[in-house]
């Protein structure tokens, strides 16, 4: 634990420089490119919980392996879009032309409250997370909502599974949707492809002989 009020966490490994919030949303967006989205990635793994950034067209073309031309084109097009704004990181002094950039689409409330432990520049730092953003997190989690029997089944029959829908829903349903080792079913359906797998294993081997050779070995019996 760190902090002064002792409710942050260190975090090391792949997540000790920081990192971001990548919506599903823009990802899938098809009115930008390759580029546009890995640059706005890049972009949101150094704005953390916040929404401005600034790094060079060289570091980024350095980190994405990418032109700057094509960065430039890229990022063009993502104001074009609205995804994001440029303005100068100093305005006040025409000597320098380092460029700031806001990222547009992170402009909500609960994002502006995730108190993440990415920090906005490119010199490595100490990095915590606040456990609001854990918070947030389990908050915006679906409620798990217990399917019917015909649910079941319906889902069983569609993908053609090797499961008794009746039997898996009684396991279930008796045991108040949790697992063998009391953890709480997240994912129903995937409980199903897990029955399926295990029947899929267990099943006996087909022994019968289907090549020309085998079935000649069988016969010669």
């Amino acid at each position: 634990m760190s902090g002064d009020n002792g409710n942050k966490i260190e975090l090391s490994g792949i997540f000790s420089e920081g990192y971001g919030i990548i919506p599903k949303k823009l990802m899938r967006s098809k009115d930008i490119g390759l580029y546009e989205k890995a640059i706005t990635a890049y972009m949101l793994s150094y704005t953390g919980g916040g929404n401005e950034c600034f790094p060079s067209y060289k570091r980024i073309a350095e980190d994405l392996n990418i032109s700057e031309p094509t960065i430039a084109k890229s990022i063009k097009r993502l104001v074009e879009k609205g995804y994001i704004r440029k303005e100068k990181l100093y305005p006040e002094d025409r000597l320098k032309h380092n460029n700031k950039y806001i990222l547009a689409f992170m402009d909500t409330p609960i994002l502006n409250e995730v108190k993440s432990h990415a920090t906005p520049d490119l010199a490595p730092h100490s990095t915590t997370l606040s456990s609001n953003n854990n918070t947030i997190n389990n908050n915006n989690k679906k409620k798990f909502t217990a399917p019917t029997i015909e649910d079941v089944k319906a889902y069983i029959e569609e993908h053609s599974y090797s499961v008794d829908p009746k039997q898996f829903w009684n396991y279930y349903n008796e045991g108040e949707w949790k697992d063998a080792k009391g953890n709480p079913v997240r994912n129903w359906k995937q409980r199903v492809i897990t029955w399926h797998g295990r029947a899929k294993k267990d099943a006996p081997k087909d022994t019968r002989p289907t090549t020309v050779d085998e079935i000649r070995r069988a016969y010669a019996r």
